[in-house]
């Protein structure tokens, strides 16, 4: 069933910095985030907006004006709160630790998400959808790294199984285009800020990044002089002291001026402060509400009643055997890198772009065939050919809070489509 959507969500370790909360505060008012999921925060403060562990290790942070949550449960290291339909998770353990102790905390915060069931529940430390730069692609670097990729033995144990070969391959996928372009970031629109940010402020922040940078450049450098190395990390000191002593400045004249205000002002920002909704606010088409979403849905995909899958002919097979299918032939092979080289449609799950798998099949052909062949000999339909991603589209010059205002677009993992092994596994498959 649909349920309440997040809308933005933010993730990140503030390594008990003060300097780096309040940063997270002007980031989460810069990006409109919805929920921010935060481990090893400098402070928990005694509002409405935050949740945190017993531990003081983790905690959640509702910025919007309408943030009715409320805690479900604590305890050492992580924090759940229920938002309305969701149950957001945030947890925090420490690398020092053993991994008795990290097995333990896993079952302690496996027995939370259980004891909530069946709410959704969006638990912190799962990445999201892969993305990659892809005008920032080198071609020669993928198919070195594809090469490199090739040279390692498939483990003995995955021989015969279709799904642990095709998450191998997913594997040096991802390697080799982690190795040919940057992995792209959210940048979002609209961007506010909160109530004692400068244009001084941004400047100092632009300059502290750039400092830092600079010097861990220099150090991934094979050779360098040690006194220049040394000059690049004052650098970047002073550049980050700056920053934290600007905005500390920052706050105290905000909140000398928000004093000054109190008698000319009293029912203006000072009790909207007091009231809690003195917040920057969230874009409206950050998020849906939640009965437009299951209307847009249920109009979209409405309920088709009783329904009988496709079945496989093979299903009787005994563990182990095989059928006689044809493997993929060097045509077909040829095939699928001519349609790889031509499209040019969005990534699914994995993010991969259809142009480095098509460079990359060249050192990993093998590997590939192999993934093939053993779903057509096994008649076995991928467990990864069945994650989808979708996505609604707005329709120009449709209302926006009908279904006919929205276009949904499925996206699959670009291995699946066009493919010739999908019109192979077709003769394996009965239609009822």
């Amino acid at each position: 069933m649909p349920v309440r959507p997040i809308g933005k969500v933010l993730q990140g370790n503030l390594n008990h910095a003060v300097a780096a909360q309040d940063l997270l505060y002007q980031t989460v008012a810069e990006w409109n985030i919805n929920v921010a999921i935060v481990a090893e925060p400098y402070s928990i403060p005694r509002t409405h907006k935050w949740a945190g562990s017993v531990d003081g290790s983790a905690a959640i942070f509702f910025p919007g004006v309408a943030c009715t949550h409320s805690v479900v449960e604590r305890g050492a290291g992580f924090v759940a709160a229920r938002w309305g339909e969701v149950v957001v998770v945030s947890t925090y353990f420490s690398p020092n630790r053993s991994r008795a102790d990290f097995e333990s905390f896993l079952a302690t915060v496996e027995g939370v998400i259980l004891r909530v069931a069946p709410s959704p529940v969006l638990l912190g430390g799962r990445p999201p959808f892969l993305r990659w730069s892809l005008v920032r692609l080198q071609p020669d670097v993928a198919e070195e790294a594809a090469m490199v990729r090739a040279w390692a033995a498939v483990p003995d144990t995955m021989a015969g199984d279709a799904d642990c070969m095709a998450d191998l391959f997913a594997d040096d996928i991802k390697v080799v285009c982690d190795a040919a372009m940057p992995r792209t970031q959210a940048c979002p629109r609209n961007r506010g800020q909160v109530y004692w940010w400068t244009q001084e402020l941004s400047s100092l922040r632009t300059a502290s990044m750039g400092a830092r940078r600079a010097y861990q450049r220099y150090r991934r450098r094979a050779r360098g002089t040690l006194g220049v190395e040394e000059s690049l990390y004052r650098a970047y000191q002073d550049a980050n002291k700056a920053l934290r002593t600007a905005i500390r400045k920052a706050k105290e004249d905000a909140w000398d001026q928000f004093l000054g205000i109190l008698n000319n002002d009293p029912w203006g920002r000072p009790y909207r402060t007091i009231r809690g909704k003195f917040s920057t606010p969230a874009s409206p088409t950050s998020c849906m509400e939640p009965g437009l979403l299951r209307r847009v849905l249920g109009t979209l995909f409405p309920d088709p009643g009783p329904f009988a899958p496709p079945r496989m002919t093979t299903a009787d097979l005994a563990q182990g055997e095989r059928v006689d299918g044809p493997p993929v032939s060097d045509a077909e092979f040829s095939t699928i890198r001519l349609r790889l080289r031509c499209k040019r449609k969005a990534p699914g799950p994995d993010g991969a772009p259809s142009k480095v798998l098509a460079i990359a099949l060249g050192p990993l052909e093998d590997r590939y065939r192999a993934v093939l062949n053993t779903c057509i000999a096994a008649a076995h339909f991928l467990r990864r050919w069945r994650v989808r991603r979708l996505c609604l589209l707005r329709k120009e010059n449709r209302p926006a809070d009908a279904p006919e205002g929205y276009r949904p677009v499925v996206l699959l993992n670009i291995v699946i489509n066009n493919n010739i092994d999908i019109m192979q596994l077709d003769n394996f498959i009965e239609i009822p």
